[in-house]
């Protein structure tokens, strides 16, 4: 066998190898991946779900010596 007819051997041998992987690739790309499939999920049952409604709910700081103090108080609260 001469020189081009072993290059040419090699790349039949190389696009019997690659081509059907290339195009298993190429089909696979057009799916989304689970991560994909997972935030479309969540978005849909975030946008069905209601939000809960907010609760207020208030800071209370007990002293070492039981003296309950608010939030506020607390923060203008200052020891050194």
């Amino acid at each position: 066998m001469d020189k081009r007819s072993e290059r040419l051997e090699v790349l039949r041998t190389l696009m019997v190898i690659f081509a059907p992987v290339g195009l298993i690739i190429l089909i696979a790309s057009r799916y989304p991946s689970m991560i994909e499939r997972r935030v479309e999920a969540r978005a849909s049952e975030q946008a069905v779900r209601p939000q809960p409604p907010l609760v207020e709910s208030t800071l209370e700081v007990i002293m070492p010596d039981g003296k309950r103090m608010s939030e506020d108080e607390a923060r203008s609260f200052r020891r050194f």
